[in-house]
């Protein structure tokens, strides 16, 4: 263990890479869905899927690059899918509005039409790593030993607590530094990250214009609720200033207006 072994060492680029057959991948789910089919005024859909994805490594797209802790023990690696989501709800709506009126009334209130698509999912998860070369492997892949504690400090990213705009949402003590020679027990893509929940909706109206042809205002909104969704944090738990920081999110709501004319 004091050498490491004689593959995949560093070196500038000159290492070697050593290729096995056994990978492999397993997913277990349920999806419920519950219909409305079209009818004169509305249509609904709605589906949740409850599943589990496991794997050794996501497919890195080529074969040239390390993926595992220890390469002598692959199977050690076998754990969540990278883009696992444990729980994943979708919902659609188009509603149209079709009153029994006339005139001015029918004019003002008919033909308008709401869309929303809702979709709400649990974190992805992430590996906690501790960028050190403590099993002196060269491979850039350790990760620490887990105290086997909840690591979550439950902080809001944008949180105001002590001045800090985007404090630690994870505890770095609840982590230690593997031996020397040695490869840590914290399990790959062990931890899961903030929850996503999204509104995109449309709202739009035909006007009727002389016989077939028809003006249509369209307003579309992209994260209407303008609700944060924020990406998984800084999980390397040897740089103390950054670990469990969250430093990315989602598009914040965005508007787009669109007219088209039918004939």
């Amino acid at each position: 263990p004091s050498q490491g072994p004689y593959y995949q060492a560093g070196g500038g680029g000159s290492a070697s890479t050593l290729m096995v057959a056994g990978g492999n991948a397993r997913y277990d789910g349920m999806v419920a869905t519950i219909q409305h089919r079209a009818s004169q005024n509305f249509t609904f859909l709605a589906n949740y899927t409850w599943s589990h994805c496991y794997d050794l490594l996501d497919n890195p797209g080529q074969f040239n690059t390390v993926a595992v802790q220890n390469t002598n023990n692959i199977k050690g690696d076998y754990a969540a899918c990278g883009f696992d989501r444990r729980g994943i709800f979708n919902s659609a709506i188009v509603a149209t509005s079709h009153f029994p009126l006339s005139g001015w009334k029918a004019f003002a209130l008919n033909n308008w039409e709401i869309a929303p698509i809702i979709r709400a999912t649990t974190g992805a998860p992430f590996t906690v790593t501790s960028g050190q070369d403590n099993s002196f492997t060269a491979l850039g892949t350790d990760r620490p030993n887990y105290l086997g504690r909840n690591i979550y400090l439950h902080t809001h990213p944008n949180s105001s607590t002590g001045g800090l705009t985007n404090p630690n949402s994870l505890d770095v003590t609840k982590f230690a530094e593997n031996p020397a020679g040695t490869y840590g027990n914290s399990p790959r893509n062990y931890f899961v990250g903030p929850k996503l929940f999204n509104i995109d909706s449309s709202f739009s109206r035909s006007f009727p214009l002389h016989e077939a042809l028809a003006l249509t205002l369209r307003l579309e909104a992209f994260n209407a609720l303008n609700h944060p969704n924020f990406g998984n944090p800084s999980a390397n738990v040897f740089s103390p200033t950054n670990f469990g920081k969250v430093s990315s999110a989602a598009a914040p709501r965005i508007f787009q207006v669109a007219a088209k004319i039918t004939f």
